[in-house]
């Protein structure tokens, strides 16, 4: 069986010697081993690969097709040897028409042929389409199914197959394979190089991924096809989801034979599962093939940064738009409460930081003066000298309304009130403070007449590192959906914005800022509580929620993808620990989940118990953490 839901395979383009069957299957089989070798479960090879695609009127002629019999007889032999299958393209005669075929070969048997069903017009000269063909075939001592009705099952995992220009098409079989329960969709092609015909390519393939919500294995045709009229570029790619996992497109150098990565299908089911893309059809055959799952190593990469694109071209437009998402959703919960007046609790760090940068772009779009924003900053028992400037220095040069309120005095106070120690630093100590940061930028909110802008973010709402009452509530959380790997990176961003071009210092300084809550006293003058001493590293716990919540991996996959993405920088038994302190705090935090304010989804992972994740405050995690302790 596949390994945490892992399946090895590869998209392979060998070169082609035109009308030689004979020493194509060669160069096939030389290509196969060398993939089997590395674990593949699959390798796809190009469309008429056995003879080469540009033949014309060669196709006629009853010596290339017997000799391509010959060819795949070949290599169904040499199939027996690797334990994997293949898919290789053939001309097939069938009662008197010519079809544009798909073999299926594994463990010495074809398995199956699926003739193309729409043709190009130069291919409707030789072939006829095999949209109504349902036949069985004998090929030598086997018997193979032949129909464009079929489906095949490796390692539990659901396959099917359309040719080259189909997947182009308005009515692509992809569609109806899909919803018959293919989980990833192969393609040997060869179309011929054109200008920008390659970009068309690679971005169909992938928007089909993502439409279909399944896997897709591109194999183009590239060298010794014939250059008479054209030229074909090598290209071949794999697709998950959307996403690009293995590409390659070679037009003059042509020495790279294959790309091999891993499809997810625990990734794929999960999408399919929660937007019920279930198998809708049972006119369609499924054969079953026997390839062994195998415990090799990934050959995909796997970002320790889920939250971010991999892309480094891309990650500025992707923050301008989670940036204007934010401050349009506040700008209209403002203007739906008939106000233009805001409060932001400024402390000097991340959160607050980004919320108040998000509440002045909102207040510039709605044309209201800056000074609309009352920034308060309430010092408290571990407030350091670094964040209150940085927080004062936020304040005064961005032209808002400051206030600044020591929250001391009220929490000895308060401590009296209910006979805490003051010498006592526990849970008590720290959390009244919060909540009397809370209580006080509320009371300026009503005062004003306006609403208190939440700063919590979706890390401390996950491991629930906030205070209940206190910081966790707001009148609206623009951060809600905002995990902290990324905060950093948005701070950045706007710290190189024209509008925030005077305090770009201060907020490069407060990216590198340790991240505190600043609950504590002081030691010597230097802050004793950071939080990711308490509770992990960040990096760790945003990988491992980004899992959880968007695909439900198992503690054993989120253990095992974590290793994987942070070889070099966590060992395994490291990963482990804080795996399971993550699992524990996030179940038992879920009450302060469940009453959370207003807040902007801007991705794909939202703990709003309105719509992002809706469980039962009571639900436990002993399933979880029995499967971590495992490990």
């Amino acid at each position: 069986m596949m390994k945490h839901g892992f399946l090895k395979v590869a998209a392979c383009a060998p070169r082609v010697f035109l009308g030689n069957p004979k020493k194509n299957a060669e160069e096939i089989l030389n290509i196969a081993e060398a993939v089997a070798k590395q674990g593949v479960s699959l390798a796809v090879f190009p469309e008429l690969c056995i003879t080469g695609y540009s033949l014309g009127d060669l196709f006629f002629q009853r010596t290339l097709r017997e000799t391509a019999l010959d060819a795949l007889d070949v290599i169904r032999r040499g199939s027996k040897k690797l334990d994997m299958a293949m898919v290789v393209g053939l001309p097939l005669e069938l009662s008197g028409a010519l079809y544009n075929c798909a073999a299926v070969i594994a463990g010495g048997e074809i398995c199956g042929i699926v003739p193309k069903q729409y043709l190009s017009s130069g291919e409707a000269r030789v072939f006829s389409s095999g949209i109504d063909v349902s036949a069985t075939v004998v090929l030598g001592k086997s018997e193979a199914p032949l129909s464009s009705n079929l489906l095949f099952e490796i390692d539990g995992v659901t396959s099917a197959i359309e040719i080259g220009s189909e997947a182009f098409l308005a009515t692509a079989p992809a569609f109806s394979l899909t919803l018959a329960g293919a989980e990833f969709i192969v393609n040997p092609a060869a179309i011929n190089e054109q200008v920008t015909r390659s970009g068309y390519i690679k971005e169909t393939v992938k928007n089909t991924s993502a439409r279909l919500l399944c896997g897709y294995l591109y194999a183009g045709a590239g060298d010794g096809e014939s250059t008479t009229d054209g030229v074909y570029g090598k290209q071949l790619m794999v697709c998950e989801d959307g996403d690009v996992l293995a590409y390659c497109h070679q037009i003059l150098a042509q020495d790279t034979d294959f790309v091999i990565t891993d499809l997810d299908l625990d990734r794929i089911r999960s999408e399919r599962m929660q937007t019920h893309l279930s198998r809708l059809s049972d006119s369609y055959r499924v054969i079953p093939i026997d390839v062994e799952g195998k415990d090799v190593p990934l050959s995909r990469e796997v970002s320790p940064s889920p939250f971010l694109p991999q892309n480094e071209a891309e990650r500025n437009a992707r923050f301008a738009e989670i940036f204007d998402i934010q401050a349009a959703a506040l700008k209209a919960r403002l203007t739906c409460v008939h106000t233009d007046k805001a409060v932001v609790a400024v402390s000097g760090g991340l959160d607050s930081t980004l919320a108040l940068l998000v509440t002045i772009r909102a207040l510039d779009a709605m044309g209201a003066p800056r000074s609309n924003l009352t920034a308060v900053t309430m010092p408290g028992f571990g407030t350091t000298d670094r964040t209150y400037e940085n927080a004062m220095n936020l304040m005064q040069k961005l032209g808002l309304t400051v206030r600044e309120i020591s929250i001391k005095d009220a929490c000895v106070q308060h401590f009296d009130d209910i006979g805490h120690d003051l010498s006592t630093h526990n849970a008590v100590y720290e959390n009244a403070q919060a909540r009397e940061r809370t209580q006080i930028a509320m009371d300026i909110a009503n005062q004003l007449g306006g609403i208190h802008v939440g700063t919590g973010d979706l890390s401390e709402l996950c491991l629930g590192f906030a205070t209940y009452g206190g910081d966790h509530m707001s009148m609206y959380g623009v951060n809600a959906s905002i995990p902290k790997t990324l905060m950093q990176h948005m701070v950045v961003y706007a710290a190189n914005l024209p509008e925030f071009a005077s305090v770009k210092d201060t907020l490069i300084d407060i990216v590198e800022t340790p991240i505190s809550p600043e609950l504590l006293p002081l030691k010597d003058g230097e802050l004793i509580q950071k939080t990711e001493g308490i509770v992990g590293p960040y990096e760790l716990h945003d990988f491992f929620l980004f899992y959880l919540l968007r695909y439900g991996y198992s503690p054993k996959k989120l253990h095992f993808l974590a290793c994987h993405a942070f070889r070099g920088t966590y060992a395994s038994d490291t990963i482990k620990v804080w795996l399971t302190l993550f699992l524990k705090r996030f179940f038992a935090q879920q009450f302060k989940r469940s009453c959370l304010p207003d807040g902007p989804a801007v991705g794909s992972v939202s703990i709003s118990p309105r719509g992002g994740w809706m469980v039962p405050t009571d639900a436990q995690a002993a399933a979880w953490l029995d499967e971590a302790a495992s490990i």
